[in-house]
């Protein structure tokens, strides 16, 4: 995922380019492609002095052109199109459906702990599902039960989440992430283990005191952090975190049941 935002990062943005030139080392990048599409971001702004932007899908035309390994294209354009499939997924005899999720995790959540990491991409292909016809089409206003399962242990939480709500949801979310000015610092499991919790707290709890120290806690995390990648990809604790963590993770708490 980091690897990912940073790609993205010095596709789209001259000035993260320049805040991290004299940092940059491509070797850091697990991902041979993910190294390779470095590659050719910097050597355009060797040339131009400027983000690629629009321009690195003809960098990319032109590669194949030059005899670029077709199976190494395939896999650039397999990334963007098959992204958000899952491959476990059938409905229950009473209509509703359910998805297995293997996360080969050797840490699951206690027994009474709410769900981690692991149930974020398959609720939002849930709700991608949702928001388009096809989908809608197939699904209805079934429930989703997710099992994800760990070495050790397997974990059950339902959900119903209505069509309206997903392309709410959604629309602020993608808003979001176009409108910020700087990629944010808000990883699921740091803002949601921390002793002041807004995805959880309902309305009247809410104060401006627990805002200003759920903020404060956060830039300690923040402060803490030791990944040279995240330090590569300079993101920023945008202000209002309580009302943005708020507003993009409680949705996955919010399940029927779970065990």
């Amino acid at each position: 995922m980091i690897e990912r935002r940073i790609i993205i990062g010095l596709v789209t943005s001259t000035n993260y380019i320049r805040q991290i030139e004299n940092i940059w080392d491509t070797q850091l990048l697990e991902s041979s492609t993910a190294r390779m599409l470095a590659g050719w971001v910097w050597e355009y702004y060797g040339k131009y002095h400027k983000a690629p932007n629009r321009e690195i899908e003809n960098i990319y035309y032109q590669k194949l052109k030059e005899g670029l390994n077709k199976e190494i294209g395939e896999e650039i354009e397999t990334k963007v199109e098959l992204h958000g499939q899952r491959p476990w997924i059938w409905k229950a005899t009473g209509g509703d459906w359910n998805m297995l999720v293997l996360t080969g995790s050797e840490k699951s959540p206690g027994k009474k702990t709410p769900p981690d990491k692991y149930i974020l991409e398959p609720l939002l292909f849930w709700m991608f599902c949702l928001s388009i016809n096809d989908g809608r089409g197939r699904i209805g206003d079934s429930n989703i039960t997710f099992h994800i399962v760990y070495k050790e242990d397997v974990k059950i939480w339902t959900y119903r989440i209505g069509e309206s709500e997903a392309n709410e949801y959604l629309t602020r979310l993608v808003s979001d992430y176009l409108n910020q000015k700087k990629m944010e610092w808000l990883p699921f499991e740091e803002v949601t283990s921390q002793s002041i919790a807004p995805h959880k707290l309902r309305d009247d709890e809410i104060s401006e005191d627990k805002k200003a120290r759920f903020q404060t806690e956060l830039q300690e995390v923040y402060g803490e952090t030791a990944s040279y990648l995240i330090k590569l990809a300079n993101p920023c604790l945008p202000d209002m975190a309580f009302d943005k963590v708020r507003g993009r993770f409680r949705v996955f708490f919010e399940f029927l049941d779970g065990e």
